[in-house]
């Protein structure tokens, strides 16, 4: 169970930056035990690497299996060593140049209008962060170097702009490590009707649930986002979770995301420093 996880990762030291501004919509089940995301059990979580998008991010993350699916729901991984020399010459020069920028914008709770429909998953600043006070979660994006705007409208908006490419700090390789391909929100992603509702409702007009670029300014297009996914997708290894299992995963080595899944799943994470 839950406390036998946590007794089993005791000599890992906890993440100490916590997950203030992360973008898995998860809640603490106990101590450092987390749920390993809410995200709907139709939607695939593209392959990333945990918390890549923020100025400091995980060493390690571990993942427990109290309760199996039906059917699906694997914990996908994809060794990232080698991966960034795969990439063509033309796409993996914009990450290796221009960076990435992630922003997000979290709407207000007290405001009731169109992003409140449950369809568009445009979550609220006050259930993302637990919090109603807007000096506490302004402090919490300060302390971990996240740069932000408090809107007319009420709502949040919260930007990194980080190194695409990353150095073991114990190897010293150099590594693909963003999540310029998993924030995107395109049709691969979150299906073509889902992403022409976006583009209709949201427009240039309406700050996004969820936004990136190159750190230039320039948009990931197609050819990028395909040239990395379809090298994800190439290299990924799916298991089936048995209730008990724990994984352990070093955060820049590995990808992780998770396919579709039915029936009921509890697939918990603590992060590591």
């Amino acid at each position: 169970d839950t406390d036998h996880f946590i007794a089993m990762m005791d000599r890992f030291k906890p993440y100490a930056k916590g997950y203030a501004g992360g973008t898995s919509n998860r809640k603490a089940i106990k101590g450092p035990a987390m749920e390993a995301t809410r995200t709907p059990p139709h939607v695939y979580i593209q392959l990333h690497q945990e918390m890549s998008y923020m100025p400091d991010n995980p060493r390690a993350l571990a993942f427990f299996c109290k309760q199996a699916p039906e059917s699906g729901g694997e914990t996908v991984i994809c060794d990232m060593r080698g991966l960034l020399e795969q990439i063509p010459e033309h796409t993996r020069h914009k990450f290796e140049n221009y960076g990435a920028r992630y922003v997000r914008n979290l709407r207000s709770a007290k405001v009731d209008d169109w992003r409140a429909e449950p369809e568009l998953r445009h979550a609220t600043w006050q259930y993302w962060f637990d919090s109603e006070s807007r000096d506490q979660i302004s402090a919490q994006l300060e302390e971990r170097g996240t740069h932000y705007r408090w809107n007319d409208d009420g709502s949040l908006t919260f930007w990194n702009s980080e190194p695409a490419v990353a150095m073991h700090p114990a190897t010293g390789e150099r590594l693909y490590f963003n999540q310029l391909n998993s924030q995107i929100q395109n049709a691969w992603t979150i299906g073509k009707e889902r992403a022409d509702m976006f583009e209709r409702l949201y427009g240039d007009h309406t700050d996004r649930p969820y936004a990136v670029a190159f750190d230039n300014g320039d948009p990931v297009t197609e050819e990028d986002y395909l040239a990395v996914r379809e090298l994800f997708e190439a290299r990924k290894i799916a298991f089936q979770w048995r209730a008990g299992d724990v994984m352990l995963l070093d955060n820049k080595l590995t990808a992780h995301g998770r396919h579709p899944f039915t029936g009921e799943r509890d697939v918990q994470v603590m992060l590591f420093d």
